[in-house]
């Protein structure tokens, strides 16, 4: 119990990115929150129990459906855990990247049945995280998706969450001048979508 406790120490102190600190029952549950997540979300996406929900864009003049942005919905037995239980965990160990990717896969082939059935089709937004800039190529990987499935650009709009102005470099930038990018900022008074149009 004392060497579990002790790694609990480590790992709150590596997550919170702060000095080793003494333990308390928050932590602790935290930690243990943590290790659940991680443990069951590889199994998750293998039983693909990560979802896409389609929440509608209206446009507030027309009233009309002009697009939706894809949520994603963790659904174990019958039972839907909240994104707030297990995103920022996700966020944090790292692999939040191969979630968005999933969800990001989910959506193209939604589109490309709507397409192929020649059923009314509206633009998607997928978000990804800040943590995603990590992942080498990522421009890349999401052009492959939209080639794979025979998209347009505009088909899938990728939105970046909580991004700052400036977070994204000159190379990034040029990474993703072949793609819709939206950079939302996380600043309270500028909470409006920026948006990084593809160069062409």
């Amino acid at each position: 119990l004392n060497c579990a406790k002790h790694l609990c120490r480590l790992n709150y102190a590596k997550q919170s990115m702060s000095h080793l600190v003494e333990l308390t029952a928050d932590m602790l549950e935290q930690t243990n929150r943590v290790q659940q997540v991680e443990n069951a979300f590889r199994d998750g996406l293998k039983n693909d129990q990560f979802q896409p929900f389609y929440q509608p864009k209206v446009n507030m003049v027309s009233g009309k459906i002009v697009g939706a942005e894809v949520l994603v919905r963790w659904i174990i037995n019958g039972t839907t855990v909240p994104p707030g239980e297990f995103v920022p965990i996700l966020e944090k160990t790292g692999e939040i990247a191969d979630l968005d990717l999933h969800i990001l896969d989910k959506a193209c082939k939604a589109m490309k049945h709507w397409k192929t059935a020649e059923e009314p089709a509206i633009p998607l937004s997928v978000n990804f995280s800040r943590r995603d800039l990590d992942i080498p190529n990522l421009a890349k990987r999401i052009i492959d998706y939209y080639d794979y499935y025979s998209l347009d650009r505009d088909d899938i709009i990728i939105e970046g969450v909580h991004l700052v102005p400036g977070l994204i470099n000159v190379e990034q930038f040029k990474e993703f001048a072949n793609i819709y990018f939206f950079v939302l900022s996380s600043d309270e008074e500028a909470h409006k979508e920026r948006f990084v149009k593809r160069a062409v």
